[in-house]
């Protein structure tokens, strides 16, 4: 799953979730075909990037 580069989001998450998935980069999460996927950590990064611009300034984007 792909994300603005230049945000926050994915430094972010990193931060959140590095125990449970992969980076690429400051870009994207990354998930194997056959991996079993999260579903609320990602949905609470993809809530995240959804609001991301009315929680920008706030430390760890207000998680």
């Amino acid at each position: 799953m792909y994300f603005k580069c230049t945000s926050r989001l994915v430094p972010t998450f990193k931060k959140l979730y590095d125990a449970v998935f992969t980076f690429e980069g400051t870009r994207a999460i990354v998930f194997k075909l056959d991996e079993v996927v999260p579903d609320v950590e990602l949905k609470h990064c993809i809530t995240m990037a959804l609001t991301y611009h009315k929680v920008k300034h706030l430390p760890l984007l207000g998680a």
